[in-house]
């Protein structure tokens, strides 16, 4: 595995090297380089998993923009005709009576008595106000939203299956990105040499020259640097150019 990784980073001429294994085995490399991109991030949850989440302040912040007039006496919300979605990345916090629409992340619903925690449509816990601290609370007091976020943020980090789903996520943005970018390159690769080829070797080909496209992109998330994902796209194609060119000199060779 490390040693296909490498050659095909340093030579992608010898892409053609591997077109001889099963094509469950290409799907397995990509598998694993996606894998590659999720490891920060997984390492990054155990040593403080609370970068991972929205943290109390910015919760704090995001509310009180709004002058919500809403609050809670004696365990219950009095929503004052209020209603309002908030979203930060891809935490949402719904002030309304009835949740009833699909969102892909993590949601927060400020029911009448409780809070409740959803993992897109699906409802995975459920604490009363009371139970929280905060039968009497402000959504105006600097305070009590500080208090509340910083609940949310721990819950959200000591919670396992919020963190897994959170992990799967991840893994699954960078998959489809990967399968997009693989696919694109596969369909015009016939433009790089019009010889008749399969579309399932080109896009078997496609997968193993994305080698350099995982190292660049896992650089960037490493220093933070969106900048390099793109750039691994720029050397995907031309290591695509470079490998289906050497295709061409063979073939005039015979």
């Amino acid at each position: 595995m490390l040693k296909k990784f490498r050659v095909l980073i340093t030579k992608p001429k010898l892409v053609f090297v591997y077109m001889q294994a099963p094509f469950k085995k290409v799907i397995q490399y990509m598998l694993l380089m996606v894998l590659f991109l999720l490891l920060p991030t997984i390492l990054l949850g155990s040593v403080n998993p609370s970068l991972l989440f929205i943290d109390g302040y910015e919760f704090e912040q995001m509310i009180l923009k709004d002058h919500m007039p809403i609050y809670i006496e004696e365990g219950k919300l009095d929503y004052q005709d209020y209603s309002h979605i908030y979203q930060v990345d891809t935490y949402y916090f719904v002030f309304k009576e009835n949740y009833n629409e699909l969102f892909m992340g993590y949601v927060f619903h400020f029911n009448e008595e409780s809070l409740d925690f959803y993992v897109s449509s699906v409802r995975i816990d459920r604490i009363s106000y009371l139970d929280l601290g905060i039968e009497s609370f402000s959504f105006t007091n600097e305070s009590d939203l500080l208090r509340l976020g910083g609940y949310i943020n721990r819950y959200v980090t000591e919670n396992p299956i919020f963190r897994l789903t959170f992990y799967v996520s991840i893994y699954t943005a960078h998959l489809i990105q990967f399968l997009i970018i693989a696919l694109i390159f596969a369909f015009f690769s016939k433009y790089f040499i019009p010889i008749p080829m399969p579309y399932k070797i080109r896009f078997m080909v496609s997968v193993n020259l994305m080698s350099i496209y995982t190292l660049m992109t896992l650089i960037g998330i490493l220093l933070n640097i969106e900048l390099f994902a793109y750039l691994g796209i720029l050397l995907a194609f031309i290591y695509h150019i470079t490998a289906y060119k050497s295709i061409k000199i063979v073939e005039r060779k015979l």
